[in-house]
């Protein structure tokens, strides 16, 4: 049983794919590059299936299913509508933050051979731009 998305909804999912799209190439390209040194811990992996249960199987429970209907609430239609401001927002820091950092971006803690320290585009104006 799959529920009548609100448009809300679909927005997160479509936000969702263009993230994965933004993505995409560059983690296509930087599997493809030399690697002086990776380094991934347990606490690293754990907390980053925490992200994906959060962010992209919860939702899909919560489209697929009625088993968190409980959690359903109201918001005034502003507190949407803001919410695609932000989000659109968003996704435009986070694309241009992946196009500043090119294949020096992992998610996880790898050293290239060609690394560099990014401090031009986005980066000299925000610290960790995908954390905003």
């Amino acid at each position: 049983m799959v529920k009548n998305m609100d448009i809300f909804t679909t927005l997160y999912f479509v936000a969702l794919v263009i993230k994965m799209v933004i993505r995409a190439p560059i983690n296509k390209k930087r599997r493809q590059e030399k690697m002086s040194k990776r380094i991934v811990s347990t606490q690293e992996v754990t907390l980053l299936i925490l992200l994906l249960s959060g962010t992209v199987i919860i939702p899909i429970i919560y489209v697929a299913t009625n088993w968190l209907d409980f959690a359903n609430y109201t918001l005034p239609l502003w507190a949407g509508w803001l919410g695609v401001v932000i989000g659109v927002a968003g996704l435009f820091v986070f694309g241009r933050a992946h196009v500043d950092l090119g294949f020096n971006w992992s998610p996880t803690l790898e050293i290239r051979e060609k690394h560099e320290l990014i401090t031009r585009g986005i980066y000299g104006v925000i610290r960790h731009p995908m954390y905003a």
